[in-house]
């Protein structure tokens, strides 16, 4: 029975080992499947220490497991041993039949016979021996005795064994004994078992006390790592979405800026149109703008200061400029519209009136260009006629090619300044989200305001042309033509001029839309990537919500182990019960071997009351013994001193020379 426990035990154990192994070797390829990619280093890290503590608590059952079928063993043993040994003592140990002295109960007599050397143990007085070994009987009774009171111990402490295997297995059936337990036959039987279960509830929770505690123990720790990994799982989960964050907000800083700096490197190779000399040193630009961003970040509000003070500046110098020629341009244009309309009232007059009337308006119109370019004229001079009047024409005109350049030359530079500007530092303009469409609008504003002003120049300088044909057409005056028709080829240059300078800022203005076309393409590629970088997050969190159900599935097979361990626990509760029926068994034997040993307590009481009446009667007969040999030492003394005066009297020679020979009734004391 014993043997086929133990198999059954066995393969309990292994059924339980490897239902408790298959999981865990299994959750690897389990996460595999479920996530669809290999599994990191950590999570592998985690998942082998999982593993091993399972296996750690798997070698602390089969410890336990080991422990309680030792225990089991070694009371099986000690029992068999201890019964063999004391059923082998007792029945080496009887004494044979001694017989009852006859003399104990009658008086003794005593009598004249031969006395020997021997002493009063071994014969009586009248000869017949009487108690053969009473030493050795003695010694035997007090052997017993001492074998007696060792295994009356031992039997306590097998006892004591036995009901603290039994407290450990009513505590770990939780108090619930069943009422159809194996009832011993009569009511001294059923007494005996009453006073062992007693004795065994106050024994409970000695020796095997603590396995449910530590049970729960273990539980509580596999509770406790369960708890400890699920807060590190959360926990490293915060801290990568939180490394993530910082990860995806410096990448997407790091786009931005390289997407702003190839941008600024793209409109600089568009606007130099040197590609091939610089996409040679793009790719050391590219690493050295990671180091020049600060530097950027920092000039943006110099560069932002001095481009607003340049556009101010310009901006007054031309409103004023053209306010100024325009004002001039409409007084001139009003005084010669006067005095052609009073010339042609007076056509009656002669032709001195007529020249006077050219030259005041030759001068006129000189007035109004020297005013109109800023040059101080000597309005008092005389008339100029002939080749003085060409000299100052030629004069006249350089000067206005030569403010032409000079204002051709600041709108370049302008025109330079801005494209420079916008090139050089897009960064700066597309760094603030904010402030670059304000900045931009009022860019647009102050090229509106230069375009209608030049549109106001045009129109003016088209009304003098007007009046200045009409004029001709007015006056016929055929040697003024040549000049003024050079007046009107400079006038139309310098139209020309006016409009190229109007469709330089046009470009200037489309370059910038498509500067703020491109920083929007960008922001909506950011924007394209800041959406696949949130996809990836939602990724992630669904791989965590995965991990997560993955754990509550581990947490489900420590919950299955937990049902497997307390089946095992039950499992324990029912060999523990074949136990206690073998127990209640040798503790019938027990009480039997107790029957017995009380009956030999009693034979040895009877053996003691024995000896001491023994001694008590053998101490009486010798002092009885001591007095009659003394009575008759001290008769035979006056015999033997009578018998000598009787022999000395008779024969005084032979009672000398003849030892006297030794009877059988003289007493030789010590």
């Amino acid at each position: 029975m014993i043997r086929d426990l133990g198999s059954a035990d066995n393969l309990r154990t292994a059924s339980q080992t490897k239902c408790l192994l298959v999981p865990l070797n299994s959750l690897k390829r389990l996460l595999f499947l479920s996530s669809g990619q290999a599994v990191d280093r950590e999570t592998e890290d985690r998942i082998y220490r999982m593993e091993e503590d399972v296996q750690r608590l798997n070698r602390g059952l089969e410890t336990l497991r080991g422990t309680v079928n030792g225990l089991e063993e070694s009371l099986r043993a000690s029992l068999r041993e201890d019964a063999n040994r004391m059923l082998s003592a007792l029945l080496s140990a009887s004494p044979g039949a001694v017989p009852a002295p006859a003399a104990a109960s009658a008086q003794s007599t005593v009598g004249f016979v031969e006395i020997s050397l021997g002493g009063p143990e071994a014969e009586g007085l009248d000869g017949r021996t009487v108690f053969p070994g009473l030493t050795e009987l003695n010694g035997r009774v007090e052997e017993l005795r001492t074998v007696l009171q060792a295994k009356t111990l031992e039997l306590q402490e097998l006892k004591a064994t036995v009901t603290g295997h039994d407290g450990a297995l009513k505590k770990m059936a939780a108090g619930i004994i069943s009422d159809s337990a194996v009832s011993l036959e009569g009511a001294p039987q059923i007494a005996i078992e009453n006073l062992m279960d007693g004795k065994l509830s106050e024994a409970r929770s000695e020796i095997l006390g603590g396995f449910e505690v530590r049970v729960k123990s273990a539980e509580g720790r596999c509770e406790e790592k369960a708890g400890d990994l699920r807060r590190q799982c959360q926990r490293e989960q915060s801290e990568r979405q939180e490394q993530m964050e910082d990860a995806l907000e410096g990448s997407s800083t790091d786009l931005r800026s390289e997407l702003r700096d190839l941008q600024a490197q793209i409109q600089g190779l568009k606007a130099s149109g040197n590609c091939s000399g610089s996409v040679g040193g793009l790719v050391e630009r590219v690493h050295r703008l990671e180091t020049s961003v600060v530097g950027l970040n920092q000039s943006q509000g110099h560069l932002r200061v001095e481009l607003g003070g340049h556009k101010d500046h310009i901006e007054g110098m031309l409103e004023g400029r053209l306010g100024y020629v325009e004002a001039k341009l409409n007084v001139t244009g009003e005084v010669q519209y006067n005095g052609s309309e009073r010339g042609s009232v007076f056509p009656e007059e002669g032709q001195g009136v007529e020249e006077a009337r050219m030259e005041g308006r030759l001068l006129a119109l000189e007035e109004r260009l020297l005013m109109a370019l800023e040059e101080p004229v000597n309005s008092t001079l005389p008339p100029l006629h002939g080749p003085a009047l060409e000299t100052e024409m030629d004069s006249i005109r350089e000067r206005l090619e030569v403010d032409v350049d000079r204002l051709q030359r600041r709108l370049s530079s302008l025109e330079t300044r801005c494209t420079s500007s916008s090139t050089k530092t897009p960064s700066a303009l597309q760094g603030d989200s904010a402030a670059s469409p304000s900045e931009e609008q009022n860019v647009k504003d102050a090229l509106d305001m230069q375009g209608d002003g030049l549109r106001r120049l045009n129109v003016t300088l088209q009304n003098v042309l007007k009046r200045l044909h009409r004029q001709e057409q007015a006056e016929g005056v055929n040697p003024v033509q040549a000049e003024l028709t050079i007046l009107k080829c400079n006038v139309r240059s310098v139209n020309h001029t006016l409009k190229d300078l109007q469709e330089t800022l046009g470009t200037v203005v489309h370059q910038v839309g498509q500067a703020n076309s491109s920083w929007q393409m960008s922001e909506a590629s950011l924007a394209k990537q800041i959406k696949g970088v949130v996809q990836l997050v939602g990724h992630q969190a669904a791989m965590l919500g995965a991990g997560e159900r993955r754990l509550t599935r581990v947490k489900g097979e420590l919950q299955g182990m937990r049902r497997r361990l307390a089946e095992e626990v039950r499992g324990c509760r029912s060999t523990a019960m074949g136990v206690r029926k073998e127990v209640t068994e040798v503790g019938g034997r027990v009480t039997s071997v107790e029957d017995q040993c009380k009956g030999l307590s009693y034979l040895a009481e009877d053996l003691e009351r024995i000896r001491e009446e023994l001694e008590r009667q053998s101490s009486g007969l010798l002092v009885q013994v001591n007095g009659t040999l003394s009575s008759h030492a001290q008769q035979l003394s006056e015999l033997r001193g009578e018998v000598r005066n009787c022999t000395a009297q008779l024969d005084p020679t032979q009672h000398s020379s003849e030892p006297e020979p030794g009877r059988g009734d003289t007493f030789a004391l010590n």
